[in-house]
């Protein structure tokens, strides 16, 4: 994975983004429980060519590429509602 960044960092001759996000947390951390770590979604942004909006540290996946296209492409998509699902098995 890691090789691919570089290649794109090192090589990439036009503006470009690089856009990490997880759908969720690590489940088995050790000594946090799941309800915690469960949540902790992955979430990295860069761009080559200009600098990313700050994203809201409560921001939810549903709204993370709305702001990003907003962003990047000067869209108007309006945002929905933050909010997570618990579902038991």
């Amino acid at each position: 994975f890691l090789d691919r960044i570089d290649l794109i960092l090192n090589q990439s001759k036009r503006p470009f983004y690089i856009l990490l996000l997880s759908d969720h947390g690590y489940r088995e951390m050790e000594g946090i429980g799941f309800g915690r770590s469960a949540y902790s979604n992955l979430f990295a942004i860069y761009s080559s060519s200009m600098p990313v909006a700050s994203f809201p540290a409560s921001i939810s996946n549903v709204n993370v590429f709305r702001i990003f296209l907003n962003e990047c492409y000067q869209l108007q998509l309006p945002l929905l509602a933050d909010s997570t699902f618990r579902l038991n098995f």
